[in-house]
């Protein structure tokens, strides 16, 4: 890495403890452990006095105490990995498909659908859809399928109730300023 970055100076690492959150300057960083075959898996919210980002990827699974941490974030940034049709009959090997979609795998768009039903609120938050599979999803099923789900829920697809876009792997994102919404 130290090729790619130049020398790291010890005044710009921070080490941190899974369990605990830390401030950086004016943030306070929180991890949140997620369940993936990986040695401690986290994924993070970030929050200063008036917002929130919350980033939840490579997990098989999202338990309660994922859904209470990121709950009344102003940006999900959550993994929506694969549509369950495309892995099941895709080119992965069969022990390789069971590992995705086990609690200790990825989320697939319906898991996904599963959480943005817990929180959200329909109060402007932005939802992105990331960690997409290039060989078992499709942005088009990833943002059709929560576009469905959050209809369901009688709210709309739109910037000022729930603002949804797709974090695609080779493109950067848009920004988002959360101070607009305040």
């Amino acid at each position: 890495m130290e090729e790619s970055l130049g020398k790291l100076e010890m005044k710009n690492i921070k080490k941190f403890s899974n369990e605990k959150g830390f401030y950086f300057k004016d943030m306070f960083i929180t991890p949140v452990p997620t369940f993936h075959d990986a040695v401690n898996p986290n994924g993070y919210t970030i929050s200063d006095e008036k917002s929130k980002v919350s980033l939840i990827t490579d997990t098989g699974w999202v338990s309660q105490e994922i859904i209470d941490a990121i709950r009344d974030s102003d940006l999900y940034f959550l993994e929506s990995n694969y549509d369950i049709e495309m892995l099941k009959n895709g080119p992965y090997s069969w022990p390789l498909k069971q590992r995705v979609l086990s609690t200790q795998g990825h989320l697939s768009n319906e898991n996904c659908s599963e959480v943005a039903r817990e929180i959200l609120k329909g109060n402007g938050e932005a939802l992105v859809l990331s960690h997409l599979s290039i060989e078992n999803n499709t942005t088009h099923l990833a943002y059709k399928n929560m576009e469905d789900t959050i209809e369901k829920m009688n709210l709309k697809v739109e910037k000022s109730v729930v603002d949804l876009d797709i974090a695609t792997r080779f493109e950067p994102s848009r920004l988002y300023d959360l101070k607009e919404k305040k």
